[in-house]
């Protein structure tokens, strides 16, 4: 599951040249698997996190020490 070529969702942008990859996985417990991809350079391996939600309600998944909510991840 390095690099395997799975189908992206969803794109969280982080600066000009770099952004978060998504591929959500449906099932009884759907999870997120997530990579950072950055332009000219080879791609990274594939992390899967859990889909949480605060108390209002947004659904949110953590990379690493920052959270980030899937209303702000753009569909691709």
């Amino acid at each position: 599951m390095k690099t395997k070529n799975i189908d992206v969702h969803g794109v969280y942008s982080l600066t000009n040249c770099a952004c978060i990859e998504i591929h959500i996985k449906e099932g009884y417990d759907s999870r997120i698997m997530w990579r950072v991809s950055i332009v000219d350079h080879p791609l990274q391996k594939w992390h899967e996190a859990r889909i949480d939600e605060t108390a209002t309600g947004r659904a949110y998944f953590r990379a690493g020490n920052m959270r980030i909510y899937l209303d702000q991840v753009m569909r691709v």
